[in-house]
């Protein structure tokens, strides 16, 4: 890594480790504040592939953009969940993607910006969805975000080019012309993860996560500052693993998904210990940690999936065809503890999509 971007730090640590202090350590589905829930509309046009293919969710004004990263497209609904229309078209024409990488709400102009890498260009739709301009990029990127109304940052991830040689953090101007390279590409890994890492717009502030790595950096300008350090205990990834061995490995360590919320009280991600894909939420304030650990309430489940953010709210995804015979096991349970959660709620005999479950969380 380019230690001369990244700035001293002494960053706060998240302990995920196999024995966590039970006196800081709390569970998720005891400290849920409010709860909404919004059924997504299934139909022809608006089918989603699955929850885990969602790449990034936005609120702006009272309409939802979904990312949806295997079936590549943009999907708009309101909030009763009833789809709207579609955002830009496979192709490789104008206003068209083979593949689609990020998205990011345009603050300065009130317009969706749409990151693609087949063919690689920036789209700028207007939120009704029609196109207003697109320009090609001369480099590769799978997540991006605004630094400031002029300027954007970029994770190359892994994805070598001329431009960005072999760093993996590319900051360009507002016509995205390359004015600074910074942090070389880790000597163990040598294709994208698109699970893992990852650039993050949260409240103002722009975190980065490498692939793989505990780390999370707060963006500050030309610099990167350690800010949050997850302690995996025997479950960390050693230094210098290969690849390859990584891989075929995944199952004996501890790491971050790409996903990422900050709120007023809270730091937020999803990560994987034990095989298992859970929550984590760490108060900035107590330095208390909750997370949606099973053992300790059997309805964290329904709180594991990935996790956006608009404001203080947090947005999580939740796969109904995958969970709905957890949820009729676990019928009156939920019904004392969420009643709203079961209101709304659809369960169906043929796939649907997925369901977001809109929610805050007390500050323990």
């Amino acid at each position: 890594m380019d230690k001369g971007r990244v700035e001293k730090g002494h960053p706060s640590v998240i302990n995920l480790s196999d024995n966590p202090d039970s006196s800081t350590y709390f569970s998720v589905a005891d400290n849920i504040q409010s709860l909404d829930v919004m059924n997504l509309e299934t139909s022809e046009k608006s089918i989603i592939s699955e929850a885990w293919g969602i790449e990034r969710i936005l609120k702006i004004n009272s309409r939802f953009f979904i990312l949806d990263a295997k079936y590549m497209s943009v999907k708009v609904f309101d909030t009763s969940g009833k789809f709207l229309f579609n955002i830009g078209k496979l192709g490789k024409g104008k206003g068209a993607f083979v593949r689609i990488e990020d998205m990011q709400y345009y603050f300065s102009h009130n317009s969706l910006l749409v990151l693609c890498n087949s063919p690689a260009k920036l789209m700028e739709f207007t939120l009704d969805g029609q196109l207003i301009k697109e320009t090609p990029i001369q480099f590769y990127a799978t997540s991006f975000a605004f630094q400031s109304f002029n300027s954007f940052i970029f994770y190359v991830n892994q994805n070598k080019s001329k431009e960005s040689g072999n760093k993996n953090i590319l900051i360009t101007d507002s016509c995205f012309s390359i004015k600074e390279r910074m942090l070389d590409m880790p000597s163990t890994l040598s294709t994208s993860v698109k699970f893992s890492g990852g650039i993050f717009s949260v409240n103002g502030d722009v975190y980065f996560n490498p692939a793989f790595s505990n780390i999370y950096y707060l963006s500050k300008k030309d610099t990167l500052l350690p800010t949050f350090q997850v302690d995996y205990g025997s479950r960390k990834i050693p230094a210098e693993t290969p690849e390859g061995y990584l891989m075929d490995n995944l199952k004996n360590y501890g790491f971050q998904y790409n996903s990422f919320i900050k709120t007023k009280d809270f730091v937020g991600f999803n990560y994987h210990s034990s095989n298992i894909v859970s929550s984590a939420f760490y108060n900035i304030n107590s330095r208390n940690i909750m997370t949606t650990n099973e053992k300790r309430d059997s309805l964290n489940l329904l709180f594991s999936n990935l996790m956006f953010q608009k404001g203080d709210t947090i947005i999580s995804v939740l796969d109904l065809n995958r969970l709905s015979p957890f949820i009729v096991r676990n019928k009156e349970n939920i019904r004392h503890r969420f009643p709203e959660f079961l209101q709304k709620i659809k369960i169906k005999d043929s796939n649907q999509n997925p369901v977001l479950l809109i929610y805050k969380l007390k500050s323990i």
